[in-house]
């Protein structure tokens, strides 16, 4: 800054002319002492701000962390109607959340995670309470509500490998809404997927793309997408696709070629 170079300045013109005694520079000192003082507290500021916000999203991870693991008890519930005596292992059901209808858990599900995404909207962990929010709405049969949520939590997401595979699932949820509009974009979006050789879904897309022409009846183009997942992924010799011997089951009821 301007003040510190003053000052260095008059101790180089200083040691040169050895003509300056420290009365000088303390001189130079006191003259700038206010912008001095106000530089160092500026300084001071800044780095306990910097402290105070890494310090912040510290406790902002870790209650939502702790919101989450709160949140998956009602998630691994169990649901147990009156008259279900099934035998219980230990006593660790006394800690355990149970539900007597699937319903009443998905519901209460629905409500925890919706909850904990709006309390922790900034926390890293937001996309992942959307992503459970809305696995408790398809749940409930309410397609609609759980396809918005989904898309919600795609959007937040920052890591492209799981925006990648939570975007298929919702290109799967779009296929079962029954809607042209929906279904088109999801098939649009497997499409462009299965064209992104780099994407760690790449083989689950040109499934996928392949077993929607397959119960559309399109043969040709489930035979396209199918073997194209059986040329990339059939053989290689460090990843073989799970997907690889579905494609095959039903490749070889319309195509005597495959292996």
């Amino acid at each position: 800054m301007q003040i510190f170079q003053d000052i260095k300045s008059l101790a180089r013109a200083c040691t040169s002319a050895r003509a300056c005694t420290s009365d000088d520079i303390v001189k130079k000192v006191k003259e700038y002492q206010n912008q001095i003082l106000a530089t160092i507290f500026l300084s001071i500021l800044l780095i306990g701000g910097m402290y105070g916000y890494f310090y912040f999203r510290r406790v902002r991870e870790e209650k939502a962390y702790r919101s989450l693991v709160l949140a998956l008890e009602y998630f691994n519930a169990e649901v147990r109607t009156d008259d279900d005596d099934t035998p219980r292992d230990d006593l660790s059901f006394l800690d355990k959340k149970e539900f007597k209808t699937d319903s009443e858990k998905w519901e209460k599900v629905e409500t925890v995670f919706k909850k904990a995404s709006q309390d922790h909207s900034g926390s890293g962990l937001s996309p992942l309470f959307l992503v459970y929010q809305s696995q408790a709405l398809g749940k409930l049969n309410k397609l609609d509500e759980a396809i918005g949520v989904l898309r919600s939590a795609i959007s937040k997401m920052r890591n492209n490998n799981v925006k990648d595979y939570y975007n298929v699932k919702l290109a799967l949820m779009l296929f079962d809404s029954k809607d042209e509009a929906k279904e088109a974009k999801g098939v649009e979006t497997l499409k462009k997927m299965s064209g992104e050789e780099s994407s760690i879904v790449h083989d689950t897309a040109l499934y996928h793309i392949g077993e929607y022409y397959w119960n559309k009846n399109n043969f040709a183009e489930a035979r396209n997408y199918w073997n194209q997942l059986l040329l990339k992924y059939g053989k290689a010799e460090k990843y073989v696709s799970p997907w690889v011997s579905e494609a095959k089951d039903k490749l070889r009821l319309i195509d005597s070629d495959v292996e």
